[in-house]
């Protein structure tokens, strides 16, 4: 499978990617175009209700490394010839335990005391 640098490199500057789709196939395979041309999206569902649309859309998520929602099919819902639009927000990584404050002048933070101050 391609790294996700290779399919985010093809999609327009609006994160728009153009993907041909194969149905039915033995395997959920990407294969990057030899030339311009669309991404090549090869996947065992089959073409019915909307199954091929969303095992293409589970296998481009996977690929990038994101979750199911980030791409979106923008065009082409009976097609093979889609379009889909990856929305790439960057990674949040963990959240941070404290947050820093401002504090009010009286109060003076120290390796192991708080100490307020009166605010004569």
């Amino acid at each position: 499978m391609p790294t996700a640098a290779s399919i985010i490199a093809l999609a327009d500057a609006d994160g728009r990617l153009e993907v041909r789709v194969s149905p039915s196939a033995s395997a959920d395979t990407i294969t990057l175009p030899a030339s311009e041309g669309a991404l090549a999206v090869r996947t065992t569902a089959p073409p019915e209700n909307g199954k091929a649309n969303d095992a293409v859309l589970r296998v481009l998520a996977k690929a990038l490394n994101r979750p199911v929602s980030t791409p979106e099919l923008v065009r082409g819902v009976a097609r093979r010839n889609k379009l889909i639009r990856l929305t790439l927000l960057p990674r949040v990584g963990r959240p941070r335990r404290f947050t820093p404050v401002q504090l009010p002048p009286f109060v003076q933070l120290t390796p192991y005391y708080l100490i307020v101050r009166s605010a004569r």
